[in-house]
């Protein structure tokens, strides 16, 4: 079981390390985003390890902690955070800098999957619940959504959700969510930005506006479709190279990829993801406790939302909505919080090893 671990830890690693590639074939001529990515991933593997030693229930008698120090971290981004892009979203290290939003992920799996356990519900979660469970996604939701990031606050609400919804749901409460959701539409249309309206209705017509609002969308189905079976070959990508896809190596460095290397690079990135969440899935069976199975599988909810919304948003599928590829896209926070994502995961190993008896 031990050995799962490090498989998992080397799938991660070898989609890091392709994308770095990735990076470097893209960025080299002009800056050492590789570089930086190299020390990134370094750091991150250490964070990975450390935590696969830890007790995860740790985690849980500290989600109180955890929980105050994301909203504190989330608050200081919105009064003194970094801007870039249009947006406030970093908070400055020196010479570095971090993405809180990014361990809201984490943090909201820790809390919700706590929830799921104190309060758990054989034959499913009241509405009384949800709204519990929801004021407690909402509130670091809010405080990205601030910044503005639309994309990450989003994707901790999904990843909230989608833990209760699997943990079980009563006909009626599905009902209510359905209704809510329905309701709750054009209420976030009126208070959303003009520049994130124009997102979702170049996405339904990005040739309306070509070199405008949809220029992102465009070329990079144009890098995606360009590349074929094999792909114009490592550093030739003429989307990438002449610079028609912007963020080509964060939130659309798979366009890169693609363009690089066709369609037979996209099955093998594809493969290493699909081996390194069903290992992680594996992982969740081991859990002695309700709270290790869920947190486990929040993990694993918060790679595929993430994994797929990248990829249909530069295939022209979702709104341009700023969510990097896991492991891949360039971003140091992004990149520790994946692997932290995987220590964590992981360290439910340690139950079976050692025997441990959860209470």
């Amino acid at each position: 079981m031990r050995r799962d671990f490090y498989i998992i830890l080397f799938t991660a690693i070898l989609i890091a390390v392709t994308g770095i590639i990735n990076i470097y074939s893209i960025t080299h001529h002009s800056s050492p985003h590789w570089l930086r990515q190299t020390v990134w991933l370094i750091i991150s593997v250490i964070a990975a390890l450390i935590l696969f030693r830890i007790d995860y229930l740790r985690l849980y008698n500290m989600k109180w902690i955890l929980y105050l120090f994301t909203l504190i971290l989330l608050l200081m981004v919105d009064i003194i955070g970094m801007e870039g892009g249009g947006a406030r979203r970093w908070l400055k290290l020196g010479s570095w800098s971090f993405q809180p939003s990014e361990l809201a992920k984490l943090t909201i799996i820790i809390i919700i999957s706590s929830f799921i356990d104190e309060k758990w519900k054989p034959e499913g979660w009241d509405t009384k619940d949800l709204i519990k469970a929801f004021l407690l996604i909402f509130i670091p939701a809010a405080l990205v959504l601030v910044q503005p990031d639309l994309g990450t606050a989003g994707i901790l609400i999904i990843i909230g959700g989608l833990l209760m919804i699997i943990s079980g749901m009563r006909r009626k409460t599905i009902f209510y969510i359905f209704l809510f959701f329905i309701i709750s539409i054009p209420i976030l249309w009126i208070f959303m930005l003009d520049y994130q309206k124009a997102r979702i209705i170049t996405l339904l017509n990005p040739y309306s506006d070509p070199l405008g609002k949809g220029y992102h969308i465009l070329q990079s189905i144009i890098a995606i479709g360009s590349g074929g079976i094999t792909g114009k070959g490592f550093g030739r990508g003429t989307q990438s190279a002449l610079k028609f896809l912007p963020s080509r190596h964060t939130d659309f460095a798979f366009s890169v990829w693609c363009e690089e290397h066709g369609f037979i690079g996209a099955v093998f990135l594809l493969a290493l993801y699909a081996i390194l969440i069903f290992m992680l899935l594996r992982i969740s069976f081991y859990a002695k406790r309700r709270f290790g199975s869920f947190l486990v599988l929040g993990i694993v909810v918060m790679f595929i939302v993430e994994i797929t919304i990248n990829m249909f948003m530069v295939s022209g599928m979702f709104p341009v909505v700023g969510v990097p590829l896991p492991f891949f896209s360039y971003g140091g926070s992004s990149l520790l919080v994946s692997f932290m994502g995987i220590g964590i995961a992981c360290s439910i190993i340690w139950d079976r090893i050692t025997r441990r008896l959860v209470q």
